[in-house]
């Protein structure tokens, strides 16, 4: 008993701590177990970019391809749509998971998310349209900003009392320089000709008109 009383709880300590410590080694041969067991059909690179992308996008890849599948504009923004759109696998990648023939759970996490992307061929065009529409206010207005520039100089060419005075001097050079031939009585000229007055030269070649 004096021993016991003693020494009991020594033993006990030990005895739980190696419980413990083959609990710990039975979780972790499970995980290696796990590990082991997913399936990477892709190259390094790749599945480092995916992961990368996917780790700033919030929720699950579950419901991001829930969501992407099913055009659900409210619940993906524009740069959810353009990290997808940067990673999406090119029709090699997809082929490559499509040919796996396993358990799509023993798949490592890229694989599994380009197999659930597989799945819907018009995918890669959806993602496309979401993004048009998202992008297509900005667009118009961008559209509509370059129009009233266009508009405005259009008013100002027209009115402008000093391009009018220009074209009368240019057609009247003109006129004087092709005296006595076809082209000396001209009543006007195609506006692609005040691009050639630059290589008019004067009689001694230091002059353009």
């Amino acid at each position: 008993k004096g021993f016991e009383a003693a020494f009991g709880a020594i033993v006990a300590k030990a005895k739980k701590k190696k419980k413990k410590k083959d609990m710990d080694n039975k979780s972790a041969n499970k995980a290696a177990e796990k590990k082991k067991k997913s399936v990477q059909l892709l190259d390094a690179k790749t599945t480092r970019n995916v992961l990368i992308a996917t780790s700033r996008i919030k929720g699950s890849k579950e419901e991001l391809v829930a969501n992407l599948i099913g055009m659900r504009r409210g619940k993906l923004d524009v740069e959810t749509l353009r990290r997808v759109q940067g990673i999406f696998p090119s029709p090699e990648e997809i082929a490559t998971v499509a040919r796996y023939k396993g358990k799509a759970e023993d798949l490592a996490e890229t694989e599994r998310l380009f197999l659930a992307f597989a799945k819907d061929k018009s995918l890669k065009r959806k993602i496309s349209w979401m993004l048009y529409m998202a992008d297509f206010p900005a667009v118009c207005r961008e559209l509509k900003r370059k129009l009233d520039v266009l508009n405005k100089a259009i008013h100002s060419l027209i009115n402008s009392q000093c391009l009018r005075l220009l074209l009368r001097i240019v057609l009247k050079l003109g006129n004087y320089m092709n005296a006595g031939s076809k082209k000396g009585r001209a009543y006007g000229f195609k506006l692609k000709t005040l691009m050639q007055l630059s290589g008019i030269k004067s009689a001694d070649r230091k002059t353009s008109l």
